[in-house]
């Protein structure tokens, strides 16, 4: 095998410098570096590499070019590397929109959260920022409730967004509650300004004598229906008895409006502490 030394290669006319004929094979002995690094390469449509594990190091290989099966060194892929959207956790699944969302067909998926750890507010409220055609059915969970002074619990509803809330008397409503020291007790109306949640007065002033309950608001973007609701929960009430509870009402006109604000407050004191929580459910 003859052996040829020389320094640098380069065309004797022209530009281009051709090694060999078709079907000959040159080969870079282990331990060559072959630098291309500050020049132009151009493949061949077909590259024949080696079979085996292939290391990249800091290179993008676009997707189109990939086949087979890619496998990362430690068989795993973490979450944190996906660029979906959504919240990541045990509750949540990836959807073909590479997104991360509850599992849908049915179940409430979790709008907003409001949470009162101290001081006294008014109401709480959810707009259209959340009550939107997305989904046709809505729950509020509100946990561990405390208010400022015994008082009603109230449930108002409103067609402009919350600029205004229903105040004619067209709530019709009925609340059954179960104590724990004597008889049943009811309250209803077929005319009040607003659903009454509890038929009994809900203890106020107390951080550990707290209430919790579920309203289920059932359609009320409908254009064709009047607005209904139910709820359900547990109480302290005034004379410091446990009450369970449970009802329902309908707003009995305007079944042509859709319903696109809430609001849960009391009839003259604040909410101290709670958290309410508003989901939404497809179908």
């Amino acid at each position: 095998m003859s052996e040829l030394k020389v320094n640098k290669i380069s065309p004797r006319s022209g530009t281009d410098v051709t090694l060999g004929d078709s079907g000959d094979t040159f080969t870079l002995p282990t331990g060559v570096t072959l630098d291309a690094s500050n020049a132009t390469t151009t493949l061949p449509a077909t590259v024949v590499t080696t079979t085996g594990s292939q290391t990249l190091t800091n290179k993008s290989i676009d997707a189109s070019q990939l086949t087979g099966t890619i496998t990362p060194s430690d068989n795993t892929v973490s979450l944190a590397k996906l660029t979906a959207t959504g919240t990541k956790d045990a509750t949540t699944f990836l959807r073909g929109d590479n997104t991360f969302a509850e599992a849908g067909g049915g179940a409430y998926e979790k709008l907003v959260t409001t949470n009162i750890t101290s001081g006294s507010v008014a109401s709480v409220e959810f707009n259209s920022t959340y009550i939107t055609s997305a989904y046709r059915d809505y729950r509020i969970v509100c946990s561990s409730i405390a208010i400022s002074a015994n008082d009603e619990l109230q449930l108002k509803i409103s067609d402009d967004n919350g600029s205004s809330y229903k105040s004619t008397n067209n709530y019709a409503y009925g609340t059954r509650g179960f104590k724990s020291s004597n008889s049943p007790t009811n309250k209803q109306s077929t005319g009040n300004s607003y659903f009454v949640i509890v038929p009994n007065t809900f203890k106020g002033g107390s951080s550990d004598k707290t209430g919790s309950f579920i309203i289920d608001i059932f359609d009320p973007l409908n254009t064709t229906t009047f607005f209904t609701a139910s709820w359900r929960g547990t109480i302290w009430d005034s004379g410091d008895a446990i009450i369970g509870f449970y009802g329902g009402g309908t707003f009995n006109t305007n079944a042509s409006s859709a319903f696109n604000a809430f609001k849960l407050d009391t009839y003259s004191s604040n909410l101290t502490i709670g958290a309410y929580t508003l989901y939404g459910r497809k179908i």
